[in-house]
């Protein structure tokens, strides 16, 4: 830099150590100075986001009460004989699973619509089997068990 600190200078004293070498000129403007220009012009929050108040929820909207107890799964012995599996999975994809024998044969009648007893019926298993079968298809993902309702027949 120049004595009064406006213009970069090249230095001429240094010989370069090769001919042809170039010589490193400093930037227009001071590094330095720059950085902490720019550092005074962050603005820092005294109070990040996380630490205000939300707002409340608009009038007449219903409380959201989050049940995080509720199980995902049908817990065993809540299953009965109405509940309607549903394929989760492509029907495609049902070969790259690991299924008992008993379970592919089921999965080939689950249609969304026929309950558990409708599925014991054509395949012939007891229903307990079924049961059980379904709940751990359903523990892994590959079916849904929904209860039937009282208005679909």
């Amino acid at each position: 830099m120049s004595e009064d600190g406006e213009r970069p200078v090249a230095n001429d004293d240094a010989a370069p150590e090769q001919e042809g070498a170039r010589t490193t000129v400093r930037p227009p403007f001071d590094p330095e100075q720059f950085a902490r220009e720019s550092d005074s012009r962050i603005a820092i929050e005294a109070e990040p986001p996380s630490d205000r108040p939300t707002a409340p929820p608009p009038p007449g909207l219903p409380p959201y009460a989050a049940d995080l107890s509720a199980p995902k799964h049908p817990a065993p012995g809540s299953v009965g004989p109405d509940a309607v599996p549903s394929l989760t999975v492509a029907r495609d994809d049902l070969d790259w699973f690991e299924l008992p024998r008993l379970a592919r044969e089921l999965l080939v009648h689950v249609d969304g619509r026929s309950t558990l007893a409708i599925l014991c019926e054509r395949c012939g298993f007891a229903l307990d089997a079924v049961t059980a079968t379904c709940q751990e298809l359903d523990r892994q993902g590959i079916v849904t068990l929904h209860r039937r309702s009282s208005t679909s027949a």
